[in-house]
């Protein structure tokens, strides 16, 4: 059996391309000097757009055009059901059209999907190996039930373990010091539990993971929240985990996205080993990801992980090998 490609894979709609989707390929073309990257483009494309131009340059990556219209076809599930869930999709849930959209992809090409707001920080080159794979990350028990509109009463020890923790660990980040941490640890287990996110996954063309992704999300509602992405792949892997392999929340969300706010203050973080990506959760950060560039970085390299790492990123960048034409 092939590996999985050599290729990463991301998926943007768009006028507008900020500096950290640039960063993020950038990321990748250092983190694997052989890989290509592939740029699927859908909806609003942003062509002349400083960063987007500047990614275009590179001599491995290479920019596609996705039709909506026949995106779906060939892959072995329904595509007239894939085309009425993308069009029951609200055109302002661009996230929830970019989970269709990046299940398509992944299902035909084959390679490591990404979300753009992730940097890559090593070598993914052997978990190529696996017929695909996804990750774990650590998440607030409640969150799938209160984006549902659930509410019962043993949501309110979880929710008020989370709220301390969390307000432990931002003061800790302020102070520059590890004051709160050991009661927070305690709080954990009480708010935590594990499940799988969809901003990093692999799989080689056309297996049986990707096609399961993309037939159960022909089947369910896809304008509930999350309901196309963390939701739907960790429900898959909950029902039949023989066709991927799930890898610890240290391999690419080291951090839970409810402290992402760690990787913008508080000073450096000790990285696992394991790390092979960071993934900040633009969702919860977008004002200061939009406003980024590399004086930025530079200037913040103090404050946060993300910044010196992004700044090393962007001074790696400079290297790059660009093609000599772009295709208009």
């Amino acid at each position: 059996m092939d590996p999985i490609p050599d290729r990463f894979l991301f998926v943007w709609t768009g006028r507008r391309f900020p500096y950290f989707a640039r960063l993020a390929i950038e990321s990748a073309l250092i983190a694997e000097p052989t890989a290509e990257v592939e740029l699927h483009l859908f909806g609003d494309h942003p062509v002349g757009a400083p960063h987007f131009e500047a990614v275009r340059r590179h001599d491995r990556v290479a920019v596609h055009a996705v039709e909506v219209g026949r995106v779906f076809d060939g892959l072995g599930v329904d595509p007239r059901a894939l085309a009425i869930a993308y069009d029951r999709i609200p055109a302002t849930a661009a996230s929830a059209r970019s989970n269709l959209i990046r299940y398509a992809v992944l299902a035909r090409r084959g390679g490591i999907y990404l979300d753009t707001d992730v940097l890559v920080l090593r070598s993914m080159a052997d978990l190529r190996r696996h017929d695909a794979f996804a990750g774990q990350e650590q998440v607030f028990v409640v969150d799938e039930h209160r984006v549902a509109g659930e509410l019962a009463p043993w949501m309110i020890a979880p929710t008020a373990a989370w709220a301390a923790a969390w307000g432990l660990r931002r003061l800790d980040a302020a102070l520059g010091r590890a004051v709160g941490e050991p009661l927070a640890r305690r709080l954990d287990p009480i708010w935590l539990h594990t499940q799988l996110n969809n901003a990093v996954i692999g799989a080689r063309p056309g297996a049986a993971f990707a096609r399961r992704l993309l037939a159960r999300a022909a089947e369910v509602d896809p304008t509930i929240r999350y309901r196309l992405g963390p939701t739907l792949i960790s429900e898959l892997v909950r029902a039949d985990a023989r066709d991927v392999t799930v890898l610890p929340p240290a391999a690419f969300y080291v951090v839970p996205p409810s402290y992402s706010f760690r990787f913008f203050t508080g000073g450096p973080l000790r990285l696992p080993d394991a790390t092979r990506v960071l993934h900040v959760v633009s969702s919860n950060h977008g004002a200061l990801l939009g406003a980024l560039d590399e004086d930025t970085l530079r200037r913040r390299a103090t404050r946060g992980t993300y910044y010196a790492l992004g700044a090393a990123i962007a001074e790696r960048a400079r290297a790059l090998p660009a093609r000599r034409a772009v295709a208009a």
